[in-house]
């Protein structure tokens, strides 16, 4: 019986593997046809067969006679393989989107789960058919180093495209066989950055796993707390902010391409997002002339005019610039930043990059600092205020203020990075400190009187008759009391 004509589903291949262990295999292929309303048969750990998934929406024919025709025709297998052509639904499939199919699934997914069920040793050698053109190999680089957001609609996400051999780009089996790579690249290329892993299992096939082996969540799915969180780049989440997770499945048959199922917790489906296949492959030729122009690209000037920037912030003509000059600066640097990390920034890009900071930096208006008035506060000026009875008479508290404002005054001075905003600040402080001093003017009136006394007393017998030392005591003390009548800023305690 036609299993492909009763069920009217695309057909997909996939093999299994046959070890040497004489009916063990066609035993594992029968089971595989015999096991009805199975959703999914997986052989024994032990024989290394991979996972498939039967499913179907129309009326199947009599599983045990297409059993029975499975078996009659195993002697007409070859003795290294057995293969056949059944419906077949992977991980991350367009049918395997649907929420209620992902309910409960590992999130290592297994050996046998997530990804295409063509063995490797298939792989190997569907590679390297086709003219001889061996399967793609990436450079040496971190994965998301191709990424770059794209606009798809009204829908931004990033990209990380994975190279396949040209004759390959628009097959099917081969994009399908190698669907782990491209869901990863792209789930990888969405998220935060340490979320999935590529790992090989025990089959040597290369599969995809979370890294926290989180079991609630599947690998094919792109969890709204694992997702990048920047707009710009990915915007599915903002603006559906009921979406709990989107789905990448590959679409069956098709060339490449994919589609994104948007579903909230409930597992309402909220929107499908076509994904184009140039958004998930590229030629390996485009690639190859990709990273000859990547790496042609002179980014050392760039990176130098950004090396200036902390030494640019220090200057005058930054730290006194206009707020819209300084903000236009600083602009120019993280633009320049980005364009230096996007690793698919071409050279016109660069080089503007680098002419922008330049332009913003000859734009600064700040005028070397100007420190004169604060001197003058912090030396001559704080002299002579201390020399007067407002100082003199202030109260404690009033007097530590302005020699505290003086102090601060003197450590802006030092500071060969202080900004003109600081001087005239430090400056203003002085001023107001002064301004507080509340000391009156001494009251001189009865030194006045008694500096008055000074003929009488020396014709007196007293003072004439006094021994020479105490004549000398008091002409001293004269002396010392006309010094401080004759003082502007004398303070009452001297008086």
């Amino acid at each position: 019986m036609d299993f492909r004509k009763c069920n009217r589903e695309k057909v997909f291949r996939y093999s299994i593997r046959k070890y040497h262990f004489g009916a063990a295999s066609v035993a594992v292929a029968a089971l595989m046809f015999l096991g009805a309303r199975a959703s999914v048969v997986q052989a024994d750990t032990t024989v290394n067969a991979t996972e498939v998934s039967l499913e179907s929406s129309e009326p199947k024919s009599d599983p045990a006679a297409e059993g029975a025709s499975e078996a009659s025709n195993g002697s007409e297998r070859s003795a290294d393989q057995t293969s056949n052509s059944v419906q077949r639904t992977p991980v991350g499939s367009d049918r395997d989107a649907s929420p209620s199919s992902n309910n409960g699934e590992s999130s290592e997914g297994s050996d046998r789960s997530n990804s295409s069920a063509v063995s490797g040793s298939d792989r190997s050698a569907e590679e390297t058919s086709n003219s001889g053109q061996h399967a793609p190999v990436r450079r040496a680089r971190s994965v998301g180093e191709d990424r770059a957001s794209r606009l798809n609609g009204d829908y931004s996400y990033n990209v990380d495209q994975v190279p396949v051999p040209d004759s390959k780009i628009n097959d099917f089996d081969y994009l399908f066989s190698h669907w782990y790579d491209g869901m990863f690249h792209w789930l990888h290329a969405n998220s935060h950055g340490d979320v999935y892993e590529l790992y090989t299992n025990s089959f040597d096939e290369k599969k995809i796993r979370r890294k926290d082996r989180n079991r609630n969540r599947r690998v094919d799915k792109l969890y709204r707390d694992d997702a990048t969180t920047d707009s710009s780049k990915l915007n599915i989440f903002n603006l559906y902010p009921q979406a709990e997770y989107v789905s990448l499945s590959i679409v069956p048959n098709g060339g490449g391409e994919a589609r994104l199922t948007v579903v909230e917790a409930g597992g309402k489906v909220l929107d499908t997002i076509p994904i184009p296949a140039k958004d998930l492959w590229i030629k390996q030729s485009e690639y190859d002339k990709r990273e000859k122009q990547r790496q042609s690209i002179d980014k050392s000037a760039l990176n130098a005019e950004l090396g200036k920037e902390s030494v640019t912030k220090e200057t005058a003509k930054y730290q006194n610039a206009t707020a819209d000059k300084k903000a236009a600066y600083d602009k120019a640097v993280e633009d320049g930043k980005k364009v230096l990390e996007d690793p698919n920034a071409t050279q016109e890009a660069v080089n503007n990059a680098k002419k922008a900071i330049e332009d913003a930096k000859g734009e600064l208006d700040g005028a070397e600092t100007n420190k004169a008035e604060l001197t003058t506060a912090t030396s001559t000026d704080a002299t002579a205020t201390k020399e007067t009875a407002k100082y003199q008479n202030a109260t404690a508290d009033k007097k530590a203020a302005y020699d505290k404002a003086v102090e601060d005054g003197k450590k802006v001075l030092e500071d060969p990075n202080a900004t003109q905003e600081a001087v005239n600040n430090a400056k203003k402080a002085i001023e107001d400190a002064k301004g507080q001093l509340d000391g009156v003017a001494s009251d001189k009136s009865a030194l006045n009187a008694e500096l008055g006394k000074e003929s009488g007393t020396k014709e007196s017998d007293k003072y004439q008759n006094a021994d020479e030392a105490k004549r000398t005591a008091y002409d001293e003390a004269l002396k010392a009391a006309k010094a401080v009548a004759a003082k502007e800023g004398a303070s009452q305690a001297e008086v």
